[in-house]
C-alpha cells in the first residue's frame, strides 16, 4: 500500500516517540529511600526534603508519618538533598552520580540506608558544621553500588559528635523542666522535684531549677506539717474530742487556706457543737423546771 505523505510524518513521529520512550527507560537512576528521626529516634512527619541538581530546584517532599522520603534520581549529575522543618536545623546530604564509569550509568540502583536526624535550634549549639553536608553519597566502583564516602565522614565526625553530645543535652534539659513544670501544676512535687534534679544535674549554672528545687522542698515540708495536722484533727474528731479536732483543722487550714477538706470539717463541728449546746442548755432548762 502506497504511503501518502500525511501517513508518513505520523509514522515518523510515533517512531521518534517510541524510540524517546525507550532511551528514557534505558538510562540508569538512582531509587532513593530515606527516613527522618528526631533527637529521640521517633519518626519526624511534616519535614521537607528537598532535592537540588546542578544549584536548580529538581524535587521535594514531605516526609510521612514513619518520616519516610523517597526520590529517584537520573544518573550522571549530581545532587543534595536538604532537610529541614520550621525550628529544626537543616541538614544536608549530597549524592554524587557524574563521576560514575559509562558502562555504569544504565543500571538501575537502590539507595536505602539513608537516616537523617534533625535537631532542634537550641541557644548556645554552634551548628555552623551543618552548614556543610553531613554525608557524601557516592558510586564506589569496587563493589559497583553507592555508598558513604568514609573519607569525608571522618573529616567532619569529631565536630559533628560534639555539635551533637550538647544538642542532646539541651534536647534533655528541655524534656526534664517540660515534665518537671506539668507535675507541679499538678501538685506531684515529689516526681516534679525529681525531673528538675536531673535538669540541674544536666546544667549546674542554669537558676530556674534551683528556685523550683527549693520551692518544693519548701511546698514537701509545708505538706508534711499540713498531712500531720489533718491526721492529728481527724484523730480527735473520732474520739469527739471536737475543740481539739477543730485547733487542729484551723492550723492545717491556715497553711493551705484554698483547701476544701479542713473548712469542711470545721464547719461540721461548727454544726456538732451548735447541736450539743442547744442540747446541753435544753437539759439545763428542764433540771431547773423540776
Amino acid at each position: 500500500m502506497k504511503m501518502t505523505p500525511h501517513r508518513t510524518i505520523w509514522l515518523l513521529i510515533y517512531l521518534t516517540g517510541i524510540a524517546g520512550f525507550l532511551s528514557a527507560q534505558e538510562k540508569g537512576v538512582l531509587i532513593l529511600e530515606g527516613k527522618v528521626i528526631n533527637l529521640d529516634s521517633d519518626p519526624v512527619e511534616g519535614a521537607s526534603v528537598r532535592v537540588i541538581r546542578k544549584n536548580v530546584f529538581f524535587d521535594q517532599v514531605t516526609t510521612d508519618k514513619r518520616g519516610k522520603f523517597y526520590f529517584e534520581l537520573p544518573l550522571g549529575d549530581d545532587y543534595t538533598i536538604e532537610v529541614t522543618k520550621p525550628l529544626y536545623i537543616q541538614k544536608k546530604i549530597v549524592i554524587r552520580t557524574s563521576s560514575m564509569p559509562p558502562d555504569a550509568k544504565d543500571a538501575i540502583y537502590e539507595y536505602k540506608g539513608i537516616e537523617v536526624t534533625i535537631y532542634e535550634r537550641f541557644e548556645g549549639v554552634d551548628y555552623s558544621i551543618l552548614e556543610k553536608p553531613v554525608g557524601i553519597i557516592e558510586y564506589n566502583p569496587g563493589s559497583r553500588d553507592f555508598d558513604y564516602d568514609p573519607s569525608y565522614t571522618q573529616s567532619i565526625l569529631s565536630k559533628i559528635r560534639e555539635m551533637e553530645e550538647l544538642a542532646m543535652k539541651k534536647h534533655k534539659y528541655k524534656k526534664f523542666i517540660k515534665t518537671a513544670d506539668s507535675l507541679f501544676d499538678k501538685r506531684s512535687y515529689a516526681e516534679a522535684l525529681t525531673n528538675y534534679k536531673k535538669a540541674s544535674e544536666l546544667f549546674p549554672q542554669e537558676a530556674y531549677p534551683k528556685q523550683r528545687i527549693e520551692e518544693i522542698q519548701g511546698l514537701l515540708g509545708k505538706e508534711q506539717q499540713y498531712n500531720y495536722l489533718i491526721s492529728q484533727g481527724d484523730k480527735a474528731f473520732k474520739q469527739k474530742d471536737y475543740s481539739n479536732a477543730k485547733n487542729y483543722y484551723q492550723q492545717a487550714l491556715n497553711l493551705k487556706p484554698n483547701e476544701q477538706y479542713p473548712k469542711q470539717k470545721i464547719e461540721e463541728i461548727d454544726k456538732i457543737l451548735a447541736s450539743l449546746s442547744a442540747s446541753q442548755e435544753l437539759e439545763k432548762k428542764y433540771k431547773e423546771l423540776i
